[in-house]
């Protein structure tokens, strides 16, 4: 969700570029690119933890890691 919320953000900063705000459509624009960075980063460390989560699962029945 939070994908398409940025990815709105930079869509209203170019129709406001286009519509003649320059300054307020940039920092829409870098706002929107700010946010879409640091969500993608977010969701790659939690998938990072998820595989290493499921990578430390020990067999009941053999006491080995699989």
């Amino acid at each position: 969700m939070s994908y398409w919320a940025s990815l709105a953000v930079v869509a209203l900063g170019i129709v406001t570029v286009v519509s003649g705000g320059v300054g307020l459509g940039l920092a829409a624009i870098a706002a929107g690119a700010g946010w879409g960075a640091f969500v993608f980063r977010n969701a790659s460390k939690a998938a990072s933890l998820l595989e290493q989560w499921q990578g430390s699962h020990v067999c009941l029945a053999c006491t080995r890691r699989f």
